[in-house]
Parts: C-alpha cells; sequence; structure tokens
C-alpha cells in the first residue's frame, strides 16, 4: 500500500494558477512524510477562491514559484502511485506543467473521489466530496488547506482499502469499471448518431479508459463533428479515443479490453486510428465550426450552475480559456471591451514587463469607471484591474501608488457581489506599509 496524495489550491478559475501544494507520502499504509508549500503562482487571485482556502496575493509574497518547487514535487511523485481527490489536481498539476514548459511527471494517478464512489453505496451517485467522505469514515481535518486535503485523500483510499479488500494496483482497474457491476443501468451503453454535416461523418468513434470530461459530454461533441459513437469496438471501428492517463501510463494486461482488441484488429489490418483524449479535444475545436454548435449547448447545460469555467476549461483546454473569456461580448460594437484585455495583462505582468502594464491598466481602469457611470445606478466599477494595478505597485515597492489606486477604487461606485471588502482590507495594509516606510 505505498503511494502519495497530493492536493494543490488556486488563485483564480486557471487550473495552472497554484498557490499552495500538500504532498503526502504512505508506505504500507502508513504516513511517513509530508511536505507543504505556499506557492506564487504569478497571477491575480479571485474572490471566489479566496473565499474557499481563504489565501491572497499577500500571503504568497516571497514564496517560491511553480518552476521553484517542481523537482521537489517530482521527488514525490515520478514512478508512485499518486491519489487525489477528484481530477482536479491532476489536471491543475498539469496545466502549470504546460504553462511554464515542463515535462510531466512520471506518475500513475488515482483518483480517492471515484474509490469512493465504488466502495460505499451512498457515495455512488452524489455527495462524494471530500468532506462527506472523511466524515463516514471519521477522519477529522482542516477542509482547504492542501496538505491537510492530501491526508484525507490518503485516509479515504486507506479506508476503502480496508473496506473492500483491494489493494491499491487493483483498485487502479476498479475504478474504470461501472460503480455497481451487476446493475445493467449503471453499465447502459452510450451511442450517438454523427451529425451528417459534421467534417469527420462517416468515422466511428469508441472511448475507453478514464477521461476528464464526462463521457457523455465527451460522446456529444463527438458526435457534434459527425462520429458515430460506439459502446464496442468492432471491425466498423475507426477512431479509438483512450484516455490521458491510460494510454501513456498503463501498459500491456492492464490496458482496457477495448484497447486490446483494437490493436488485435489494427495487427489484422483494420485502420483504427487510437488517440489520446486530448488530441481528441483539440480535434473538435478544430472541426467544423466548433464554437457556433457546441459553446452555446455547454453554456446552456452549465452556466448557471457550480464548475462552469472549470468544465469549460476542461474540454477547451488552453486553446478555449481564451475563448471562455470573450463570452463577455463586447459592450461597444466595433470596439474592443476592457474585459478583452485579461489575457494581455496577465502575460505582461508574467513576463515583468510592468513599465507596459501599468499604463494599460491605467487605461482600463478609466474604460471601467466611464463604463460604471454610463450605465448609472446598480452598475459598478470592475475590482480586478485596480487589484492587478496595486499588486504591480506593490512588486515595485511604490507604495504610495498602490495606496492611491486602492483609494481610486474605493470611491467608485460597487456593484453588488463585486467584493470590494478584500481591496480595502489591502488598502488598509497598504497605508500601514506606507506609513511605516515614511517613519
Amino acid at each position: 500500500m505505498n503511494f502519495v496524495a497530493i492536493d494543490v489550491e488556486t488563485a483564480n478559475a486557471d487550473m495552472a494558477s497554484i498557490c499552495q501544494i500538500g504532498v503526502a507520502k504512505y508506505i504500507d499504509g502508513e504516513l511517513v512524510e509530508e511536505w507543504s508549500s505556499l506557492v506564487d503562482p504569478e497571477d491575480y487571485f479571485d474572490f471566489v477562491n479566496i473565499d474557499i482556502h481563504g489565501l491572497t496575493e499577500d500571503d504568497v509574497i516571497g514564496s517560491p514559484t511553480f518552476p521553484e518547487v517542481v523537482n521537489l514535487l517530482g521527488g514525490f511523485l515520478n514512478n508512485s502511485i499518486c491519489v487525489s481527490h477528484t481530477h482536479f489536481d491532476r489536471v491543475s498539476v498539469n496545466r502549470a506543467l504546460a504553462k511554464y514548459g515542463l515535462p510531466e511527471f512520471d506518475t500513475i494517478w488515482l483518483d480517492s473521489a471515484r474509490v469512493a464512489r465504488r466502495t460505499w453505496d451512498e457515495f455512488a451517485w452524489s455527495g462524494y466530496g471530500l468532506a462527506n467522505v472523511c466524515e463516514k469514515i471519521g477522519y477529522k481535518f482542516k477542509h482547504h488547506d492542501a496538505l491537510e486535503d492530501a491526508k484525507a485523500s490518503g485516509q479515504v483510499l486507506l479506508a476503502a482499502i480496508d473496506a473492500t479488500g483491494l489493494d491499491v494496483e487493483s483498485w487502479l482497474n476498479r475504478i474504470n469499471q461501472p460503480i455497481d457491476p451487476n446493475n445493467v443501468s449503471s453499465r447502459v451503453a452510450i451511442k450517438r448518431d454523427g451529425n451528417p454535416e459534421g467534417e469527420l461523418y462517416g468515422e466511428v468513434l469508441v472511448f475507453t479508459g478514464a477521461l476528464e470530461i464526462p463521457r457523455r459530454e465527451a460522446a456529444d461533441l463527438a458526435a457534434s463533428i459527425g462520429c458515430t459513437v460506439a459502446s464496442r469496438v468492432t471491425k466498423k471501428t475507426s477512431l479509438l479515443v483512450v484516455g490521458d492517463q491510460d494510454i501513456s501510463k498503463l501498459a500491456g494486461v492492464n490496458k482496457s479490453s477495448k484497447h486490446r482488441k483494437a490493436e488485435s484488429l489494427i495487427q489484422k489490418g483494420q485502420h483504427i486510428r487510437i488517440i489520446k483524449e486530448s488530441d481528441f479535444k483539440e480535434l473538435v475545436i478544430v472541426e467544423n465550426g466548433y464554437w457556433g454548435k457546441i459553446v452555446p449547448r455547454l453554456q446552456k447545460t452549465y452556466l448557471n450552475k457550480p464548475g462552469f469555467v472549470e468544465i469549460m476549461f476542461q474540454v477547451l483546454g488552453p486553446k478555449g480559456e481564451v475563448e471562455v473569456d470573450k463570452y463577455n461580448p463586447p459592450l461597444k460594437e466595433g470596439g474592443e471591451h476592457y474585459t478583452d484585455y485579461v489575457e494581455r495583462v496577465k502575460q505582461l505582468k508574467f513576463e515583468e514587463r510592468f513599465e507596459e502594464a501599468i499604463p494599460l491598466l491605467i487605461k482600463l481602469i478609466e474604460e471601467t469607471e466611464k463604463e460604471a457611470k454610463d450605465q448609472g445606478e446598480g452598475w459598478g466599477v470592475a475590482p480586478w484591474y485596480y487589484e492587478q494595478l496595486a499588486i504591480i505597485f506593490r512588486k515595485l515597492k511604490q507604495c504610495e501608488k498602490e495606496v492611491e489606486v486602492l483609494e481610486r477604487y474605493a470611491r467608485q461606485p460597487k456593484a453588488p457581489g463585486s467584493g470590494p471588502k478584500k481591496l480595502a482590507e489591502r488598502l488598509v495594509k497598504a497605508r500601514e506599509i506606507f506609513n511605516r516606510k515614511r517613519a
């Protein structure tokens, strides 16, 4: 029962914006080592995320960036089975690696949420969040602290091993099987007819392995670009989409039966392309008017539900991130809206091109103030731009200017839910720093 468990917290909806990492190492079922670190995400902190974990930009000042801890992290994860509760931590780590152009870790990921769903009946279809499962197994911890959550994920796996008798290696196979193998309804085949107008009409596609996005959503995406989605590999199959983890980490008999059958048919001369899920998502984005057809459907399904941005980001990947931001259309016909510059500001900050970022942010602040004035009562300024300018001034040790921009925000109308409390608290701290330096 050797494995490591990991949890990360992020600064904002970008899953690469890791601001805290916690790792717990288990040998023979016993916790033998733990490590935790705050991380400077080199990005902004969103009010939503702050409300979850309580970490702010001030907390990570002076902390290492992700590339500065990646070797230490790799010492835990490489050549190990790594446990995380839901796919979020796995995706975040891989997104952070991609952000900095770093190679992925040589690890096999095991989702303890999928383990819990297959161990305890009450969590099969809902309620399998880490806090609920830990309450069930009697494990107490401080939720949304990365190290505490990592250790809790490990405890969930150990409790499941004790409850079922399955060891870690057996769970790697079990999580890819139906939740209830004896319940026919849990094995209902997911099939779709391909869109006749799709560029890939005529292709017969089958999914196998653990996917990042829900299987039904993946089937809808495949059908939208013309693929007929089948449940089994047959002589008609032309495309097999394999979960990224399965295609790169699991070999030999650990491959799914669909994967092995496809390889057998290929050896007999059948033309079947085997591709990773990430390549499939790239294919969906490129083919046949993806945005006009898929984004409205996903928006209608998920927009008002928790995790909308995460779902969109999982489906689209980095290429879709800018498009998700631009789902806030320009308010002025024929001109760019200030929200179109979010990625530009983030890039300038990341490259420390502050001499370009400062005048741009001042202009964007002027635009959000003008919009608030034009829209009238009930409309407020966008706090993000003030916060980013304040962060830059803090990094440059220009305390007086930081105070000025925060006081400017304090004078503006605030929209409901825009979170002025965070910037008010930052203003208090900025004034304290400025006054100490003047004394």
